[in-house]
């Protein structure tokens, strides 16, 4: 009889094992690396000069404050309501890995300098994203499918490169706190609905991967900058020249 309980007793101590380990939290305030075998629940990274490497390992909600720096290229930021939050002058950099995300939010200040969050390569994906108060975010490859998309407050967003779907878009585009969303490609088309109702904005990037923005109305849409690739703005000019000698 006490055989069978001290096996009870194991087996729920075996089952509860991972549960264990996966709520464990860590607090960077020097720098320090993620990498393989390593899981986290929630992961904070703080003070001035804190640069945190994760190549391997899972976490399931990260928080970055101060001026730190989490840089991101294996491993997975993946589980149950999993965010990423860019506090302050922090900076999150991917450059591999997967983040299957519940919500991205990048948070700023006042004083004309906020977050920044920067997508190089890898799998990002998030049901909601919000950038704001002069939070920075940068697209520049990798693959990346959002939900709702929010930039407001002097929220910056800067497209170039990558396989980019953003399912619905809500700009704050009024006020003396404007939101601006460059994007770097050619190929821009965008099909309004009337009565200033959500439209699509397509185009092709630096790298010539497509891009479809879903929810732009048309006073949203004066929000975002399309700026043409070089070669088509040296098209462009080329094309003028030859009017000019024509005429």
């Amino acid at each position: 009889m006490e055989g069978r309980k001290r096996i009870s007793i194991l087996l729920a101590i075996l089952l509860l094992l991972p549960v264990w380990a996966y709520s464990t939290n860590i607090t960077f305030t020097s720098s320090g690396t993620i990498t393989d075998g390593n899981t986290y629940d929630n992961v904070y990274v703080q003070n001035n000069g804190t640069v945190v490497n994760m190549s391997g390992g899972q976490i399931n909600k990260l928080y970055t404050h101060d001026s730190s720096v989490f840089n991101m290229s294996g491993g997975q930021i993946t589980g149950s309501y999993p965010e990423v939050d860019i506090y302050a002058l922090s900076n999150f950099h991917m450059t591999g890995g997967l983040a299957n995300l519940f919500g991205l939010y990048l948070f700023g200040n006042w004083n004309g300098i906020g977050g920044r969050g920067v997508l190089n390569e890898g799998i990002l994906s998030a049901q909601h994203v919000k950038i704001y108060n002069n939070a920075e975010l940068v697209l520049s490859g990798g693959n990346i499918t959002f939900g709702t998309f929010n930039v407001m407050d002097d929220g910056l967003v800067n497209i170039s490169e990558g396989n980019i779907l953003i399912d619905n878009a809500f700009i704050n585009y009024g006020g003396d706190h404007p939101a601006t969303i460059n994007i770097y490609g050619h190929g821009f088309n965008y099909t309004p609905m009337p009565g200033d109702l959500e439209g699509i904005l397509t185009g092709y990037l630096l790298d010539n991967n497509f891009f479809t923005i879903n929810g732009v109305s048309q006073s949203e849409y004066a929000r975002f900058n399309l700026i043409p690739e070089p070669v088509s703005l040296l098209l462009f000019g080329f094309g003028l020249l030859v009017l000019r000698k024509t005429k």
